[in-house]
């Protein structure tokens, strides 16, 4: 499977992404997501890859329980293994940040170089000196994170 879109609900939203690759291995799936970076992160934050856990699932009520970074410039692949629990781990997670941000109207920011593909900066204290108020709740809305 390449570049394959996911679309899964969380409360009142729907989140939507694209899974880079998931290959068929011995006893089961491998998601891999291609990373640019100049560098490779000494300790990886693995939620990008347990949201495509969750993705993979939606899509094929199957569990792939490898997940992998495979950073081009330096050849090198990451991996880790989760199992069925992580999917419920994970969408649990996404319910209370997406509950945080409807009703609490704070999100604590975390400021990185990942602020420069997110799509909630208007509303970021952290980099905005007056931000947006988030929109309240209602019908349902889509966030689309960019993780690819």
């Amino acid at each position: 499977m390449l570049e394959e879109r996911f679309r899964f609900g969380i409360g009142p939203y729907s989140l939507s992404g694209k899974l880079d690759r998931v290959d068929r291995v011995e006893g089961g799936y491998e998601i891999i997501d291609y990373k640019t970076s100049r560098q490779i992160p000494e300790e990886i934050d693995t939620l990008q890859l347990d949201i495509y856990q969750l993705g993979f699932y939606a899509l094929t009520r199957q569990v792939a329980e490898k997940l992998s970074f495979y950073y081009l410039r330096q050849g090198e692949k990451r991996s880790v293994e989760k199992g069925e629990e992580n999917i419920s781990r994970t969408r649990e997670h996404l319910c209370r940040t997406a509950w945080q941000m409807g009703n609490d109207g704070e999100l604590a920011p975390k400021a990185g170089g990942h602020c420069r593909a997110c799509a909630f900066t208007p509303h970021c204290p952290e980099k905005s000196g007056e931000p947006v108020p988030l929109p309240k709740p209602g019908r349902p809305r889509q966030l689309t994170l960019g993780l690819s």
